[in-house]
């Protein structure tokens, strides 16, 4: 089992500490849903640009898309120049395997420029498609199972270790320091587990943003900026006195500690419980009678009474400060708390799609409205 040493909630969740959040996420996937070419491009150079801010701790974190498409376009096309440059020992085996006769490629010239004009279009999806593709479609390209086996093994560990060249762009800003293999033998050397850690957690947010249907677009944008925050976050247990000096200036600490959970006392600071048990609860124009209400440390639970007498309970707890976080099925409501005289209110502001260890944020018109959760029958519907 992984030792865990990332904060999968912050990755997941710190564009919250852009006040525009959906603007950008919007804007990035709109790019990206009508003209996914060059929105996956501008999406390389935008998570770059993101990376530079959470490492320089600079605001907004999310920097924004008007007057900048030309410059993100740009930095995207140089992170596919590093991409490739990584899979060149790739496209060179898989070249020299697969054509036994070197001339044959003479007669062959519109299927070679497609294929890596294709790649270079849209990597995420014609770099794995396309060499499966050639191997079974024709004739004259002839990979043994030994050799296909081989391929596809030097294909993970390419994909596999990319990130840890990308991660030395956010030291410099600079892309061809990703080509600096000393560097990300280092990474491997000093956060394999970290890293390894961060490759799974990217895998989460890669599915969840995949598995959002109609959202993908802007899922996806959403995701890189989280990968980049898993990747880049690994940094900051670094050993080298440069880099954590730099990283003690960086986001990371700032977002990290708004997922710590609150302290029995501070729990009831935030619900103003040392006032004793608010009379009623408030969200939006609906209304419910308090019943009862428990504190614990990280967390709360409100046990309720509705007007037609059902009893209900809502479970409060801190998953992204300064919010509370309350559950419903699969979705977590972010809300502020204000406590006045017997009546505990709550308003929500944001919320964001559990799958797991993963929370993908929500459009605003998408979130469902928030609600209690029914007491089941049998279920005591208070404590003690």
């Amino acid at each position: 089992m992984l030792e865990r040493r990332l904060n999968w909630k912050a990755a997941c969740l710190f564009v919250f500490a852009d006040p525009q959040w959906r603007t950008q996420i919007f804007r990035g996937g709109l790019w990206l849903l009508l003209c996914p070419p060059v929105g996956w491009l501008m999406a390389l150079g935008y998570r770059k640009e993101v990376v530079m801010n959470l490492v320089g701790g600079t605001h907004p974190v999310l920097p924004v898309w008007p007057g900048q498409a030309r410059r993100f376009f740009s930095e995207g096309a140089k992170a596919v120049g590093v991409i490739l440059v990584y899979f060149a020992p790739f496209f060179a085996l898989f070249w020299g395997l697969g054509v036994d006769d070197p001339s044959v490629l003479g007669t062959r010239i519109s299927e070679l420029v497609v294929f890596f004009v294709a790649i270079v279009v849209l990597a995420p999806v014609f770099l794995p498609a396309l060499p499966v593709w050639y191997a079974g479609r024709y004739e004259w390209f002839v990979l043994t199972d030994a050799e296909a086996t081989g391929l596809a093994i030097l294909f993970m560990f390419t994909t596999y270790i990319i990130p840890a060249g990308f991660m030395q762009v956010s030291r410099s800003g600079r892309f061809r320091d990703a080509l600096c293999f000393r560097a990300v033998v280092r990474v491997f050397r000093e956060h394999a587990w970290a890293y390894t850690e961060a490759w799974v957690c990217s895998g989460f947010m890669t599915l969840a943003a995949l598995a959002s249907g109609p959202l993908a677009p802007f899922g996806i944008i959403w995701s890189y900026q989280g990968i980049v925050y898993c990747f880049n976050e690994v940094l900051t247990a670094s050993s080298d006195p440069e880099v954590r000096s730099r990283m003690e200036k960086s986001h990371f600490p700032a977002l990290g500690a708004r997922t710590r959970p609150r302290t029995e006392v501070e729990m009831g600071g935030v619900l103003g419980s040392g006032r004793g048990d608010p009379a009623m609860f408030v969200v939006g124009a609906a209304t419910w009678a308090v019943v009862a209400m428990s504190v614990t440390e990280g967390g709360a639970q409100v046990y309720l009474r509705g007007r037609t007498g059902l009893r209900s309970r809502v479970e409060l707890s801190t998953v992204w400060r300064p919010f509370l976080t309350a559950s419903r099925g699969y979705v977590d409501h972010f809300v502020e708390v204000t406590r006045r005289e017997d009546v505990l209110e709550l308003r929500p502001v944001c919320a964001a799609l559990r799958l797991g260890p993963v929370r993908m944020p929500l459009p605003r018109r998408l979130t469902p409205r928030f609600r209690p959760t029914p007491v089941r029958p049998g279920e005591p519907s208070w404590r003690p």
